[in-house]
Protein backbone atom coordinates (compact mmCIF):
# COMPACT_ATOMS: atom_id res chain seq x y z
CA UNK A 1 0.00 0.00 0.00
CA UNK A 2 1.30 3.40 -1.12
CA UNK A 3 1.90 6.23 1.03
CA UNK A 4 -1.11 7.87 -0.10
CA UNK A 5 -3.75 4.84 0.55
CA UNK A 6 -1.74 4.72 4.21
CA UNK A 7 -3.07 8.15 4.86
CA UNK A 8 -6.70 7.01 3.98
CA UNK A 9 -5.73 4.47 6.26
CA UNK A 10 -4.72 6.26 9.14
CA UNK A 11 -7.98 8.69 8.81
CA UNK A 12 -9.96 5.36 9.07
CA UNK A 13 -8.76 3.58 11.28
CA UNK A 14 -8.89 6.20 14.41
CA UNK A 15 -12.39 5.28 14.55
CA UNK A 16 -12.84 1.68 12.24
CA UNK A 17 -11.13 -1.50 12.72
CA UNK A 18 -8.53 -2.21 9.90
CA UNK A 19 -10.72 -4.93 8.13
CA UNK A 20 -13.06 -2.20 7.91
CA UNK A 21 -11.46 0.20 6.90
CA UNK A 22 -9.06 -1.52 3.99
CA UNK A 23 -12.84 -2.65 2.44
CA UNK A 24 -14.10 0.91 2.67
CA UNK A 25 -11.02 1.95 0.60
CA UNK A 26 -11.07 -0.99 -2.16
CA UNK A 27 -14.73 -0.27 -2.25
CA UNK A 28 -14.18 3.61 -3.05
CA UNK A 29 -11.60 2.59 -5.53
CA UNK A 30 -13.81 0.11 -7.23
CA UNK A 31 -16.61 3.09 -7.27
CA UNK A 32 -13.79 5.48 -8.57
CA UNK A 33 -12.57 3.25 -11.68
CA UNK A 34 -9.18 2.79 -10.46
CA UNK A 35 -7.18 -0.09 -12.30
CA UNK A 36 -6.07 -2.89 -9.96
CA UNK A 37 -2.70 -3.06 -10.74
CA UNK A 38 -1.69 0.85 -9.50
CA UNK A 39 -2.27 2.51 -5.87
CA UNK A 40 -4.50 5.10 -5.49
CA UNK A 41 -2.98 8.71 -5.73
CA UNK A 42 -3.81 12.35 -4.09
CA UNK A 43 -5.50 12.89 -8.09
CA UNK A 44 -8.08 9.93 -7.55
CA UNK A 45 -9.50 11.18 -4.03
CA UNK A 46 -12.27 13.56 -5.56
CA UNK A 47 -13.88 10.31 -7.03
CA UNK A 48 -13.32 8.00 -3.71
CA UNK A 49 -14.01 10.64 -1.48
CA UNK A 50 -17.97 10.50 -1.29
CA UNK A 51 -17.71 6.31 -1.07
CA UNK A 52 -15.34 6.90 1.27
CA UNK A 53 -18.24 9.79 3.28
CA UNK A 54 -20.95 7.11 2.82
CA UNK A 55 -18.55 4.33 4.77
CA UNK A 56 -17.70 6.55 7.48
CA UNK A 57 -21.39 7.85 7.75
CA UNK A 58 -22.44 4.17 7.93
CA UNK A 59 -19.71 2.42 9.92
CA UNK A 60 -18.23 5.15 12.02
CA UNK A 61 -19.41 6.02 15.68
CA UNK A 62 -21.59 9.36 15.98
CA UNK A 63 -19.17 11.45 17.71
CA UNK A 64 -16.08 10.52 15.58
CA UNK A 65 -18.05 10.74 12.01
CA UNK A 66 -17.66 14.53 11.53
CA UNK A 67 -13.88 14.05 12.89
CA UNK A 68 -13.25 11.75 9.89
CA UNK A 69 -15.03 13.55 7.67
CA UNK A 70 -13.15 17.09 8.32
CA UNK A 71 -9.95 14.86 8.11
CA UNK A 72 -10.69 13.20 4.45
CA UNK A 73 -11.65 17.15 2.92
CA UNK A 74 -8.57 18.54 4.66
CA UNK A 75 -6.40 15.23 2.68
CA UNK A 76 -8.73 16.70 -0.16
CA UNK A 77 -7.64 20.02 -0.54
CA UNK A 78 -4.34 19.28 0.39
CA UNK A 79 -1.74 19.81 2.79
CA UNK A 80 -0.98 23.48 1.62
CA UNK A 81 -4.44 24.65 2.65
CA UNK A 82 -3.83 23.48 6.10
CA UNK A 83 -2.54 26.75 8.01
CA UNK A 84 1.08 27.38 9.44
CA UNK A 85 0.70 27.68 13.51
CA UNK A 86 3.22 29.43 15.64
CA UNK A 87 3.01 29.39 19.46
CA UNK A 88 4.84 31.23 22.43
CA UNK A 89 6.24 28.76 24.41
CA UNK A 90 7.83 29.69 27.74
CA UNK A 91 6.05 26.80 30.47
CA UNK A 92 4.52 23.35 30.63
CA UNK A 93 1.03 24.73 28.55
CA UNK A 94 3.26 25.91 26.29
CA UNK A 95 5.12 22.49 25.35
CA UNK A 96 1.52 21.17 25.95
CA UNK A 97 -0.05 23.08 23.36
CA UNK A 98 2.95 22.74 20.59
CA UNK A 99 1.69 18.81 21.33
CA UNK A 100 -1.94 19.29 20.57
CA UNK A 101 -1.09 21.11 17.97
CA UNK A 102 1.35 18.70 16.09
CA UNK A 103 -1.18 15.87 16.71
CA UNK A 104 -4.19 17.92 15.22
CA UNK A 105 -2.30 18.76 12.23
CA UNK A 106 -0.80 15.21 11.87
CA UNK A 107 -4.47 13.78 11.95
CA UNK A 108 -5.87 16.34 9.23
CA UNK A 109 -2.77 15.25 6.81
CA UNK A 110 -3.70 11.70 7.42
CA UNK A 111 -0.35 10.84 8.96
CA UNK A 112 0.05 7.03 10.17
CA UNK A 113 0.50 6.67 14.42
CA UNK A 114 4.34 6.15 14.22
CA UNK A 115 4.94 9.16 11.70
CA UNK A 116 2.38 11.03 14.38
CA UNK A 117 4.39 10.14 17.59
CA UNK A 118 7.78 10.62 16.09
CA UNK A 119 6.28 13.77 15.29
CA UNK A 120 5.04 14.97 18.64
CA UNK A 121 8.18 13.69 20.45
CA UNK A 122 10.44 15.89 18.05
CA UNK A 123 8.40 18.99 18.88
CA UNK A 124 8.61 18.07 22.65
CA UNK A 125 12.18 17.81 22.48
CA UNK A 126 12.47 21.58 21.05
CA UNK A 127 9.83 22.82 22.74
CA UNK A 128 11.09 21.70 26.37
CA UNK A 129 14.77 22.90 25.76
CA UNK A 130 13.22 26.27 25.09
CA UNK A 131 11.42 26.08 28.38
CA UNK A 132 14.24 24.14 30.66
CA UNK A 133 17.54 26.54 29.16
CA UNK A 134 16.06 29.70 27.80
CA UNK A 135 13.03 32.17 29.08
CA UNK A 136 11.04 31.61 25.89
CA UNK A 137 10.64 31.45 22.79
CA UNK A 138 8.71 30.11 19.53
CA UNK A 139 7.45 26.94 17.97
CA UNK A 140 6.22 27.21 14.32
CA UNK A 141 4.60 24.25 12.38
CA UNK A 142 4.21 23.64 8.84
CA UNK A 143 3.29 21.15 6.35
CA UNK A 144 5.56 21.46 3.13
CA UNK A 145 4.61 19.01 0.63
CA UNK A 146 2.08 16.29 0.41
CA UNK A 147 4.14 13.55 -2.10
CA UNK A 148 6.30 13.10 0.37
CA UNK A 149 4.19 14.87 3.05
CA UNK A 150 6.03 16.74 5.28
CA UNK A 151 6.37 18.26 8.47
CA UNK A 152 8.73 21.12 9.19
CA UNK A 153 8.98 22.39 12.80
CA UNK A 154 11.00 25.79 13.44
CA UNK A 155 12.11 26.47 17.22
CA UNK A 156 13.46 29.85 18.54
CA UNK A 157 14.09 31.52 20.98
CA UNK A 158 16.63 34.55 22.42
CA UNK A 159 18.81 33.07 25.14
CA UNK A 160 22.54 33.03 25.14
CA UNK A 161 23.27 30.23 22.85
CA UNK A 162 24.48 26.41 23.13
CA UNK A 163 27.63 25.85 24.44
CA UNK A 164 29.53 22.88 23.35
CA UNK A 165 27.13 22.63 20.25
CA UNK A 166 29.27 20.67 17.99
CA UNK A 167 30.41 18.30 20.66
CA UNK A 168 26.34 17.65 22.01
CA UNK A 169 25.90 16.76 17.62
CA UNK A 170 28.17 14.27 17.74
CA UNK A 171 26.81 12.41 20.80
CA UNK A 172 29.68 12.88 23.21
CA UNK A 173 28.87 15.46 24.72
CA UNK A 174 27.67 14.62 28.47
CA UNK A 175 25.75 16.90 30.69
CA UNK A 176 24.23 16.36 34.79
CA UNK A 177 21.87 18.86 33.57
CA UNK A 178 20.61 17.07 30.93
CA UNK A 179 21.59 20.31 28.55
CA UNK A 180 22.35 18.92 24.55
CA UNK A 181 20.05 15.47 24.74
CA UNK A 182 16.90 16.98 23.83
CA UNK A 183 18.33 18.77 20.66
CA UNK A 184 20.44 15.62 19.88
CA UNK A 185 17.33 13.56 20.44
CA UNK A 186 15.32 16.28 17.66
CA UNK A 187 18.17 15.45 15.41
CA UNK A 188 18.13 11.72 15.06
CA UNK A 189 14.27 11.64 14.82
CA UNK A 190 14.42 14.21 11.66
CA UNK A 191 14.97 13.81 8.00
CA UNK A 192 16.74 17.37 7.90
CA UNK A 193 18.03 18.88 10.92
CA UNK A 194 19.71 22.43 10.92
CA UNK A 195 20.58 24.54 14.36
CA UNK A 196 21.94 28.18 14.29
CA UNK A 197 23.18 28.75 17.47
CA UNK A 198 24.60 32.35 19.36
CA UNK A 199 24.73 35.31 21.51
CA UNK A 200 21.37 36.34 20.20
CA UNK A 201 19.63 33.12 20.51
CA UNK A 202 19.29 29.62 19.05
CA UNK A 203 17.18 28.65 15.74
CA UNK A 204 16.59 25.32 14.67
CA UNK A 205 14.55 23.70 12.00
CA UNK A 206 13.74 20.35 11.67
CA UNK A 207 11.50 18.16 8.74
CA UNK A 208 10.23 15.06 9.09
CA UNK A 209 8.57 12.50 7.10
CA UNK A 210 5.02 11.34 7.92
Amino acid sequence: MEQFEQQLLAILTRHLSVPTAKGMIGRAREKAGIPTDRPATPADLPRMVGQLEAGVRLFAPEAAREPMLQALRRLQDGPANLPPVTRDVRDENGILQVRSDVLSMCESAGAGSLSTQKAMTLVSELARNIVNYTLGGKVRLELTSLRPLRLRITATDQGGGIPNLEEILTGNYRSKTGMGRGILGAKRLSNNFDIKTGAAGTRVEAELSL
